[in-house]
C-alpha cells in the first residue's frame, strides 16, 4: 500500500462525503453494502438511512481538520478526524472516525462515527 497516496485518497473521499447535500450513484457505490453509522444524534444507520440522509441534507460549510490514518490490516485504514460547522445554534464541533476497506478495485466506508465533542479555540475563528 503506498500510504500517502492512499491517505490522501481517503481524505478526499471523507471531503466528497462530508460535503454532499444530495446522494447519488457514486455515493452509493462508496458505502459498503453493509456500513453503518453511527450518528453524532446517538442513533445507528444502515446504508439505506445514511443515503437517504445525504439526500435530505442542507448544504452547509463544514471544515474538517486534524486528519489522522492508521492501517488496520493490508486494505483497511481508520480515518479520524475533527468537524467544524456553524448553524443557527452555533458552532458545531464533532469527533469523526471511518473505517475505510479497498475491496474490489476501490476504497468503500465499512464504518462511520460521530461524536459531539468541544470544540477548540481555533473553531472560533474559522
Amino acid at each position: 500500500m503506498d500510504e500517502i497516496n492512499t491517505f490522501e485518497e481517503l481524505r478526499r473521499l471523507e471531503m466528497l462525503l462530508s460535503s454532499q447535500s444530495n446522494a447519488d450513484d457514486h455515493s452509493a457505490q462508496l458505502l459498503a453494502e453493509d456500513c453503518e453509522e453511527f450518528g453524532s444524534s446517538g442513533y445507528l444507520y444502515n446504508k439505506q438511512q445514511i443515503l437517504a440522509a445525504l439526500r435530505g441534507r442542507v448544504p452547509v460549510e463544514l471544515q474538517c481538520i486534524d486528519f489522522q490514518f492508521r492501517v488496520l490490516g493490508p486494505e483497511v485504514v481508520l480515518v479520524t478526524y475533527r468537524s467544524i460547522h456553524r448553524n443557527d445554534r452555533g458552532t458545531v464541533c464533532c469527533l469523526r472516525s471511518s473505517v475505510w476497506c479497498h475491496t474490489l478495485g476501490q476504497w468503500q466506508l465499512a464504518f462511520h462515527q460521530g461524536t459531539p465533542s468541544h470544540c477548540p479555540e481555533s473553531a472560533f475563528t474559522v
